[in-house]
């Protein structure tokens, strides 16, 4: 599951707010320990890291847990946010960065990310994207954005293979990486083939270049956004087709999704604040979608079905 910080609902704040809710996230760490979730993902500019990391202590100090029970995902290395940067954030304009200042950056991204979240070592780290998002700002260095995209993103892996070398992470992948961010990472001399690569996914957008790439390369492709922030389908008639298979298969809509998936080849995050939905969610394993039900829910997915982030392949 992934926990993030929550826009905060007070009439006195301004609209666009998008403060971190703490109290939600203390809360949602506790309801999904309890529900047995024991996967947990966050991210740096999410600012829960340390909440995060203060629930998983108490578990710890009262012997309800111990550290080899939980799987802690963080992420690393992202583009510019302003609206949701603070200035210890580690957001940056990546384009402004040379690959040394990357490699000094996402250095101290990945130490003060093990001192936040205080658990000891990191279980799985990202490379959050593989440059920025495109604007139409000059870029300050002489390179093709091509070259300089490339540098940046062997300069950060390589601090992620320094750690994992050292055990402070534990396993090491990127996210929202195209098949060609994945060639190039190893043309340029990566040692170790990341090992997750995860990219949106769901009823909606499908990426099955992405996908297979990365199963001919023993590279777990995980889906996050998976249910589309509730959104399963885009149309009255797609939806009444998954109420019917739904009531099929004697399941919820969203298990059927993410049973969809599942059969596709993905691994799955996602994100809920309701205990009950956090063990619905992981409640499929105990059933099988046929071919043909496989074959109606692949027809769903379009061009442009993503919730807004950017592509995969938007980057250069």
């Amino acid at each position: 599951m992934v926990l993030k910080g929550d826009k905060v609902d007070d009439k006195n704040m301004p609209k666009q707010f998008a403060g971190l809710a703490p109290e939600k996230v203390f809360r949602q760490v506790q309801v999904a320990l309890e529900s047995g979730i024991r996967s947990i993902e966050t991210a740096r500019i999410y600012r829960a890291h340390r909440p995060i990391g203060h629930v998983l202590g108490e578990w710890f100090r009262v012997g309800q847990l111990s550290r080899k029970d939980v799987f802690l995902t963080s992420k690393v290395f992202h583009g510019s946010a302003v609206s949701l940067a603070t200035k210890n954030s580690h957001v940056w304009n990546l384009d402004e960065l040379s690959p040394d200042q990357v490699t000094d950056a996402v250095t101290n991204e990945v130490e003060e990310s093990l001192l936040d979240l205080n658990v000891g070592y990191i279980d799985l780290m990202l490379l959050h994207w593989p440059a920025s998002a495109y604007n139409d700002q000059p870029k300050p260095i002489p390179l093709s954005p091509s070259t300089i995209h490339r540098d940046r993103r062997i300069a950060a892996w390589k601090v992620l293979e320094h750690y994992y070398a050292k055990g402070w992470i534990r396993a090491i992948g990127v996210s929202n990486f195209s098949e060609q961010h994945l060639d190039q990472l190893l043309q340029d001399g990566a040692k170790i083939v990341p090992m997750v690569n995860q990219i949106e996914a769901s009823l909606s957008v499908q990426y099955p270049k992405i996908l297979e790439y990365c199963q001919n390369h023993r590279i777990a492709c995980q889906a996050f956004s998976p249910l589309k922030r509730g959104m399963f389908m885009e149309s009255n008639y797609g939806a009444q087709v998954l109420k019917d298979m739904a009531e099929k298969y004697s399941r919820t809509e969203a298990q059927i999704v993410l049973r969809y998936l599942i059969q596709k080849g993905y691994a799955i995050t996602f994100l809920s604040t309701s205990g009950e939905r956090m063990v619905s969610n992981h409640d499929i394993f105990d059933f099988q979608l046929t071919e043909e039900d496989m074959s109606i829910l692949s027809g769903y997915a379009r061009e442009g079905g993503n919730w807004g982030l950017a592509t995969p392949y938007d980057f250069e």
